[in-house]
């Protein structure tokens, strides 16, 4: 080994100086008002889409880090106060290496759902990424400012809710029911329903709903008796749109003998469809014979 006899000058200082900065990220959000597409007011469930071009800038003095995604929140928020409501999540926004002062454009389009309570609402966008606890989730790159995280649209929007209301009619066009018959005889009765969408939302999609053909006593006394039972597709019917379903059938045998009308009862519609609608009837009422069989004997000269 060698010893060294002055380690003194083992080490040198700069003359000069170098003033160091906190590294730090601050991520901040705004609308852009170009290509903002907000109407004033809407139906909930009707589909209208709402655009929102989001800028993410960085307002810090370090890059992010490589491979750095986001997440945007979009919430209905009352102008008056009250619970605020999720619109939509955009997962995976990716911010990767963005430079101090530079900014990353994501367009958010939204629509607002079947359900959302009538009221007046501005959206707010905010940045849910789990990470934003620490802000960012980086020890060393923590976030200055956590207050320009979430932006509000200056725009409001009035929203009326959203309901389906299914009317059944029958139409004298098509209507096909003879003045009188014989119980079980064969005679063809032909009703042509309609069911309407007087609400202003489509129905689901997927939506069925049932319907029930009665021959009802024309005086009201005595029990309704079903002839038919049947399952009628409604899926997406638009508001203010018409799904026509043609039925024909035959009086059994053994139905008793009376004067009826015929009844046609819509089923499974939903807890917002008005009653009144549910039911539809003919004008024209059919008297009906029973129907038996007689044989005679008779012998021949």
């Amino acid at each position: 080994d060698v010893w060294e006899e002055v380690e003194s000058n083992n080490s040198r200082k700069t003359i000069r100086t170098v003033e160091v900065a906190d590294g730090y990220v601050d991520l901040s959000l705004s609308i852009s008002e170009r290509g903002l597409s907000m109407p004033a007011s809407v139906v909930a469930g009707d589909g209208a889409r709402i655009t929102l071009p989001i800028e993410i800038t960085n307002l810090g003095n370090v890059p992010l880090p490589v491979g750095k995604k986001v997440v945007l929140e979009v919430e209905a928020a009352p102008s008056n106060g009250g619970e605020y409501y999720t619109l939509a999540l955009v997962e995976n926004i990716s911010v990767s290496g963005l430079r101090p002062g530079a900014s990353k454009s994501q367009r958010v389009t939204v629509q607002l759902p079947p359900g959302l309570p009538q009221d007046v609402y501005q959206l707010e966008v905010e940045l849910a990424d789990p990470d934003v606890v620490d802000e960012w989730g980086y020890g060393w790159f923590e976030d200055r400012n956590e207050e320009n995280n979430s932006i509000t649209t200056d725009q409001s929007i009035e929203v009326a809710e959203g309901y389906v209301d299914l009317a059944l009619s029958i139409s004298e066009r098509g209507l096909s029911m003879p003045a009188s018959v014989v119980a079980g005889d064969g005679a063809r009765i032909t009703l042509p329903l309609e069911i309407t969408n007087l609400g202003n939302v489509p129905a689901e999609r997927g939506q069925t709903v049932g319907l029930r053909i009665e021959a009802s006593p024309a005086n009201g006394f005595g029990e309704a008796v079903v002839l038919e039972m049947l399952d009628v597709s409604v899926s997406s019917l638009r508001a203010q749109a018409t799904k026509s379903q043609r039925v024909t059938l035959q009086l059994p045998a053994g139905l008793p003998e009376n004067t009826y009308i015929m009844r046609a009862v819509l089923e499974g519609a939903g807890a917002g469809n008005r009653a009144i609608n549910d039911i539809a009837q003919t004008e024209q009422s059919i008297e009906v014979a029973e129907g038996y069989v007689d044989f005679a004997v008779s012998i021949s000269d």
